[in-house]
């Protein structure tokens, strides 16, 4: 029997709006499916209980180090770099609360699937198992000079990479820049 993980990251302040849709195009097609949020603290992160997490932590925001990183003069970062470091941070913290997890369980699962908080599925999402999971299956659309950060699903090794890829950041985007 397959099994998934649904990692979560970031404000949750949509989640009014999104869950019952990320329950039934996302979550319900997934099958059996653990359910990982990582979220910062403020006014919104009760709205994770309405997606009832197998693991949720919520952290406060904390100023991530630049390492000399300066939007406009060595990179380009539609939200600024402080933005783009939290977003890689809580993308990181969310595979943790994976990776921990399937340690603790001694389990593994079948594929990952990285979803922000705030999204809207138009249907439900395809049968994951008709995907070749040696690949990295990402949205073709608002890539923004790189890859789409809403939504990702692959296999554990590879939304592994995707997902931590808050430790190499000062290098690959001071590449990007130039």
């Amino acid at each position: 029997d397959a099994r998934a993980a649904g990692c979560l990251s970031g404000r949750l302040e949509g989640l009014a709006h999104t869950a019952d849709n990320l329950r039934r195009c996302l979550l319900a097609p997934l099958g059996r499916c653990d359910l990982f949020i990582y979220a910062p603290a403020d006014a919104h992160s009760h709205l994770a209980e309405r997606l009832r997490p197998t693991v949720l932590e919520v952290a406060p925001d904390r100023p991530l180090p630049e390492g000399g990183l300066e939007n406009d003069v060595n990179c380009r970062l539609k939200t600024g770099v402080q933005g783009y470091l939290q977003q890689l941070h809580g993308l990181k913290m969310c595979n943790r609360l994976r990776l921990d997890y399937e340690r603790r369980q001694g389990i593994r699962y079948d594929w990952v699937v990285r979803c922000r908080p705030d999204l809207l599925f138009e249907a439900p999402l395809p049968d994951p198992q008709a995907l070749d999971l040696s690949y990295l299956h990402l949205p073709d659309f608002h890539t923004y000079e790189g890859a789409n950060d809403r939504f990702a699903i692959g296999n554990p090794q590879n939304m592994t990479t995707y997902m931590e890829k808050f430790d190499a950041v000062h290098h690959y985007v001071r590449r990007w820049a130039t």
